[in-house]
């Protein structure tokens, strides 16, 4: 029985007690950016996504779901862009984030489950979980406006950072055993085809011509061994740091060589594997080393 108590107390402390909103607030807002800089390079091309006047295929027959005029189209983005902005510096943050998650899943159910990527889905996720997280109480315009400091914070539950934090976890993992087990990832030439096909860079291709098959044998395996190890050492304190590198240079490396832009995204997110208490002081200490720079150079 005292097992039980004490792995329910455990159980209790790691994912329902209230803490510091820290790393909630650094993936508001660096998921933030990078919608607005996702979604603000479709803005000329609404009209071919988004409109009756474009190439509209939905993901089902539904009225809702029925492709806009041009004009309310254009009115639509406008709302929706201006709830991202809303929700990257905290003002108004649940119906903002509420009113991007579903405009977000409007305009994937509308188009993008044809054309966007596999990180649409679980951003969309994000944006749910953020909806009712608290991330809005740090850094943030509500709380500057509150107590006229954006370094002043209110504790907030960890759950919805822990949640987040096991949703990375286990895409991780998924990716990495898929690796192992499907049989074109058992040798080295589906990652040699993929740096000379579509996909591939100017880098990709340099390497292909001068590196033998052998080279992208080992890549994969180092690739997947990493991907199935990463969702266990972002959570260990020792060496959590050594997979923060590794997982940066891994997403740098198929970003140079595939143009996987977009998987840099998800770095920030690795602030969700530290506690709150251990986020806040590291944020604290990020700002204070800045404005001491700000304060010698001035």
């Amino acid at each position: 029985m005292k097992f039980l108590f004490n792995a329910r107390i455990g159980i209790e402390d790691w994912c329902f007690r209230t803490g510091p909103p820290h790393a909630l607030a650094i993936l508001r807002i660096t998921l933030g950016l990078y919608l607005l800089i996702y979604w603000g390079l479709m803005f000329p091309n609404i009209t071919e996504l988004f409109s009756v006047d474009g190439l509209v295929l939905p993901f089902a027959n539904s009225a809702v779901l029925t492709a806009p005029p041009v004009w309310l189209a254009y009115l639509l983005f406008s709302l929706f862009f201006l709830s991202l902005l809303l929700f990257t510096i905290g003002a108004l943050f649940q119906i903002a984030s509420a009113t991007v998650f579903v405009f977000y899943s409007y305009y994937w159910m509308l188009s993008l489950h044809l054309l966007g990527g596999p990180l649409d889905l679980f951003v969309i996720l994000i944006l749910f979980i953020l909806t009712f997280s608290g991330a809005d109480r740090v850094y943030s315009f509500s709380i500057w406006k509150e107590y006229g400091s954006l370094n002043e914070w209110e504790a907030i539950n960890v759950f919805p950072q822990r949640l987040i934090a096991i949703q990375i976890a286990v895409i991780y993992l998924g990716v990495g055993l898929q690796k192992l087990f499907l049989p074109a990832w058992k040798s080295g030439e589906i990652l040699y085809y993929s740096f000379i096909g579509n996909r591939g860079t100017p880098v990709a291709y340099l390497l292909a011509r001068i590196f033998p098959i052998t080279f992208f044998k080992w890549i994969l395996i180092f690739t997947k061994a990493f991907e199935i190890l990463l969702p266990f050492g972002l959570w260990i304190k020792s060496i959590r740091k050594w997979f923060f590198i590794g997982g940066a240079i891994l997403h740098l490396f198929f970003a140079i060589t595939l143009g996987l832009w977009w998987l840099i995204a998800i770095l920030p997110a690795y602030i969700l594997f530290l506690t709150p208490e251990d986020a806040e002081e590291f944020c604290e200490a990020k700002l204070e080393n800045l404005f001491s720079k700000l304060k010698k150079n001035s």
